[in-house]
């Protein structure tokens, strides 16, 4: 709990322990070797620890090169970069940023490829406060590269935006972002 609490000195002690809970071990999927929460469970921590006081945007969209697999489907990879807003019972503001990625093909269209894309960024920029984080830090062997559960043949976009100070707004040709509601 202190090595978090470190990195975010906003975070009251009770968040901390929420956020470095351990999820119930009927809720935690498993694909081959990698074990992921689903989305809904990483909703449900996130109302819980902050009591519905968060909020996440959409901050950078790519939609890769469409490519064919040996089956004949088209895949369209989508990479997505979400921003992750919690407000603390201290008053602190925290933001963390995660990237994602989906493909679009296998039967699914494009909004179930953005929509996997956001998911899997929502969980990595949870992760980045603590939730979930055991697990890809206790299946670190395990872990097949490119990061989240649903990015069945994506690969990592060649650039990302930069988001150093985590409120630039990135978007792709064509593909309006809105500016993110601040708390508080």
């Amino acid at each position: 709990m202190t090595e978090l609490n470190q990195l975010q000195p906003g975070l009251s002690p009770t968040e901390v322990a929420g956020c470095l809970a351990r999820f119930p071990e009927n809720v935690i999927n498993t694909r081959g070797q990698f074990k992921y929460i689903p989305v809904e469970h990483v909703i449900d921590r996130l109302n819980q620890v902050f009591n519905y006081n968060w909020d996440s945007t959409q901050t950078y969209v790519e939609l890769g090169a469409p490519r064919t697999d040996n089956k004949g489907n088209v895949l369209t990879p989508i990479y997505m970069g979400v921003s992750l807003r919690v407000k603390s019972t201290t008053g602190a503001v925290i933001e963390k940023v995660g990237f994602g990625g989906n493909v679009a093909g296998y039967g699914k269209g494009e909004g179930d490829g953005h929509k996997g894309a956001y998911s899997d960024a929502l969980k990595k920029a949870a992760q980045a406060l603590g939730i979930g984080l055991y697990l890809a830090i206790e299946g670190k062997a395990g872990r097949r590269s490119g990061g989240g559960g649903h990015n069945r043949g994506a690969t990592a976009p060649t650039s990302a935006p930069n988001l150093s100070n985590n409120t630039q707004q990135v978007q792709a040709p064509g593909r309006a972002v809105p500016p993110p509601p601040r708390l508080g």
